[in-house]
C-alpha cells in the first residue's frame, strides 16, 4: 500500500496475508501455503523479501481460551521465525469495548509475547448515524483509531529484523522433515526385517527335527519388496541409482550435475542413503521407491548357501542364526545415527527457534479427523487416512522402543535354541 495524498502515512506497507490457513481444505492445503511462506522469506527480492517489520495475530477480545486450530496456525507460523523476531510480534484484538479482554489471558497461557497489544472495534464503521448508537459508536471509534495510531507509530520505532536467522530457521526444519520421511521408511524396514528375522528364528526352533531330516525344508515368512510408485509430473527427487533410495522426495535441483548442493549431500556424499554413496550416484527420477509387504516361500538350505557363501565356511543352524541376528543389529544401529541427526535439528531449531516444535499437533489432526468422520463429505475416507499417517508419523520415538523391544525378545530366545 503506497501513501495516499491527505493520508497520515508517508511511507509504503506490504502486507503479506496467510488466507485460507487453518480452514477445512485440511492440512495439505496448509503444507502448500506453508511452503509458500517459506519460499517467499528464502527468495532474494524482487521474489522475496529480506526483512520484517511487524507480525500481526487476529484474536476475538471475547475468547477466554485459543481454539486448537488457532494453536496450530500460530504454532504453525512461529516456527518460521528465529528469536530475534519476538520484539516484533504484536497481537491484534478484535471486538474490544473498554474492559481488559478475556483472550489476554488466552495468550499469555500460550506464550505469546505481550508488550504489543491493540484493541480494535470496527463497529463503528458500520453504524447508522442516530443519537442511540452515537455514544458507543464514537467510543469504538476511538478506540480503534487510537491502536492504528499506536501501531503505526510503533512501525516508525521498532527495529526492521532481518530474516537471517529466519533462513536457517527455515533450512533446519527441511533437514529435519526429511530426516523425518526418510526415517519413517527405515524404520518400516527395520520393523519388518525384525518380524522377519523372529519368524524365522521361530520357525528353525520349531522345525528343528525336520529341517535335520530335509534340507530343502520349505517355510514361509513375510518379506518386503522394494517396488517403484509413479510422482505427479513436475514433482523432483534426489534418488540413489545404487541404493535404489528416495534420498529427497521433493527436491529443488532438478539437474542430476546440481545433486551435490542438494540439501541431504553433505561434504559431497548423502546423509540419507544406505551407503552413504558419493553425490554423483543420486538422479532425478520421476518415482519414489516404497516397500511393500508380500508373503514369500523359501528353503531352509537357500538361506543357509547365502550365509556360507558370504562367510567361505560351513555353517550349522545356530550360526546362520546368528547372523541373521547380526544383519538385525547393524540395521537397529542405523536407527540410531538417524535418531541422532534427528535429535541434533531438534537441538539446533531450539537454539535458533521462536517455535521450535513443529506444527502438527496431534490434538488438532484428532479434532479434524473427527470432523471429516461428522461430516462424510465425498473422499473423507481418504483424507482420513492421510490424517492418521500424519498422526502416525509423530511417534516415531514410540516406534523406536518398539524396534528395541523386538530386538531384545530375540537376543533372549537365541541363547535357548538347542541347534
Amino acid at each position: 500500500m503506497r501513501p495516499l495524498i491527505g493520508g497520515r502515512l508517508d511511507y509504503s506497507i506490504t502486507v503479506i496475508d496467510t488466507p485460507g490457513f487453518g480452514d477445512t481444505r485440511g492440512i495439505n492445503k496448509d503444507k502448500e501455503i506453508f511452503k509458500q511462506i517459506s519460499t517467499l522469506f528464502m527468495s532474494k527480492p524482487p521474489k522475496g523479501v529480506l526483512n520484517i517489520d511487524a507480525i500481526c495475530f487476529l484474536v476475538k477480545a471475547s475468547e477466554g481460551r485459543l481454539t486448537q486450530t488457532q494453536v496450530y496456525i500460530f504454532d504453525s507460523l512461529l516456527s518460521l521465525f528465529g528469536k530475534d523476531i519476538e520484539q516484533n510480534i504484536f497481537s491484534f484484538i478484535t471486538f474490544a469495548d473498554c474492559k481488559e479482554p478475556p483472550v489476554f489471558e488466552a495468550l499469555k497461557a500460550y506464550g505469546m509475547p505481550l508488550e504489543q497489544r491493540l484493541m480494535f472495534n470496527n463497529s463503528a464503521l458500520f453504524s447508522e448515524n442516530t443519537n442511540i448508537d452515537s455514544s458507543l459508536s464514537r467510543t469504538f471509534w476511538q478506540i480503534s483509531t487510537d491502536s492504528f495510531r499506536t501501531f503505526f507509530t510503533c512501525l516508525e520505532s521498532v527495529t526492521s529484523k532481518s530474516l537471517q536467522l529466519t533462513k536457517k530457521v527455515v533450512k533446519e526444519r527441511r533437514r529435519l522433515e526429511t530426516h523425518l520421511v526418510n526415517f519413517e521408511e527405515k524404520l518400516q524396514t527395520a520393523l519388518y526385517n525384525i518380524n522377519h528375522t523372529y519368524e524365522e528364528i521361530e520357525c528353525l526352533q520349531k522345525h528343528q527335527e525336520a529341517i535335520e531330516n530335509n534340507a530343502n525344508f520349505k517355510y514361509k515368512v513375510n518379506e518386503l519388496q522394494k517396488v517403484k510408485e509413479n510422482l505427479p509430473k513436475g514433482q523432483h527427487t534426489t534418488t540413489c541409482i545404487f541404493c535404489e533410495f528416495t534420498c529427497h522426495l521433493i527436491c529443488s535441483r532438478a539437474e542430476d550435475r546440481k545433486k551435490k548442493g542438494c540439501m541431504v549431500m553433505k561434504k559431497g556424499s548423502c546423509t540419507i542413503c544406505p551407503k552413504s554413496c558419493d553425490w554423483s550416484f543420486h538422479k532425478n527420477r520421476p518415482f519414489k521407491y516404497i516397500l511393500v509387504r508380500q508373503e514369500v516361500e523359501k528353503t531352509y538350505v537357500e538361506m543357509k548357501k547365502k550365509y556360507e557363501s558370504a562367510s567361505n565356511e560351513a555353517l550349522n543352524q545356530k550360526q546362520v542364526v546368528q547372523l541373521k541376528l547380526n544383519e538385525v543389529i547393524e540395521l537397529f544401529k542405523q536407527m540410531e545415527d538417524l535418531i541422532h541427526k534427528v535429535t541434533s535439528c531438534n537441538d539446533r531449531l531450539a537454539a535458533i527457534a521462536l517455535r521450535p516444535t513443529q506444527c502438527s499437533r496431534e490434538d488438532y489432526i484428532n479434532m479434524m479427523i473427527e470432523n471429516q468422520k461428522h461430516e462424510h463429505n465425498p473422499g473423507f475416507m481418504e483424507r482420513i487416512q492421510a490424517l492418521n499417517e500424519l498422526k502416525n508419523g509423530m511417534f516415531f520415538k514410540k516406534k523406536y522402543e518398539e524396534i528395541t523391544s523386538r530386538l531384545n525378545a530375540i537376543g533372549e530366545i537365541l541363547p535357548q535354541l538347542n541347534l
